[in-house]
């Protein structure tokens, strides 16, 4: 009788920390978003760097200029309503950075909802590399997540595109962020095109403004942003 009633009491006490670890579990999900590898790729799709690609061996596009200049933009408001294999979010984005005497420093931040405004995911992080085009309104850039809102996000990186066509004018892609260290080697060293980042993922006529200066197109960069 004794062994029957304890038997009842380690099952009950069993249970009782299965159902608390599980709940502990839960909450776990709910305080970030879930960046399993299922998710996290609709997120943000990774970059196919070409099979061909060597690293350092560079053999980058025509028409890309390694000079000195700065880029920014602030609060770049993208909506994605169809995308290669992308998700219907938005995007809040801003970075600012600066290329002089062979030195860059910057960051970027960006920040992803769902349709009903319920956080993605969002990321900081260092600018890393600026590529100005000889056009002498079109920039690459490439960074690396400092902080995010997932930790498995910090120490992945960050690429993008973006156009200065003047006021009401601006183009860009969305930063793409979460990516490997080769997509943003390639990126850096040859550059994806707009039309790489997926189908709907170049967007014209943006709402914010963004801001590209080269010192081969426009003279002497003072190292503060053009102020």
């Amino acid at each position: 009788m004794k062994n029957t009633i304890l038997n009842k009491w380690s099952s009950a006490f069993f249970f009782s920390i299965l159902i608390l670890v599980s709940s502990c579990s839960l909450d776990d999900s709910v305080q970030a978003p879930d960046l399993s590898s299922g998710t996290e790729t609709i997120l943000k799709p990774n970059m196919k760097v070409p099979n061909d690609y060597i690293p350092g061996n560079t053999n980058a596009r025509k028409n890309w200029m390694p000079g000195e200049g700065w880029a920014k933009a602030y609060n770049i408001d993208l909506t994605v309503e169809s995308g290669e294999n992308i998700d219907p979010q938005t995007e809040t984005h801003s970075y600012n950075a600066t290329l002089k005497a062979g030195e860059i420093s910057g960051t970027f931040e960006v920040v992803n909802y769902d349709m009903e405004g319920e956080l993605l995911a969002s990321a900081k992080g260092e600018v890393l590399c600026m590529v100005f085009e000889e056009d002498c309104k079109t920039v690459r850039m490439t960074g690396v997540i400092t902080e995010a809102s997932t930790e498995s996000l910090v120490g992945r990186y960050a690429i993008w595109l973006a156009e200065d066509n003047g006021n009401g004018l601006d183009a860009t892609t969305d930063i793409r962020y979460n990516q490997p260290k080769s997509s943003a080697d390639y990126h850096c060293e040859i550059g994806f095109t707009p039309a790489q980042f997926g189908q709907g993922l170049f967007f014209e006529e943006i709402e914010g403004n963004v801001k590209v200066k080269s010192m081969d197109c426009y003279g002497d960069v003072t190292g503060d942003n053009g102020k």
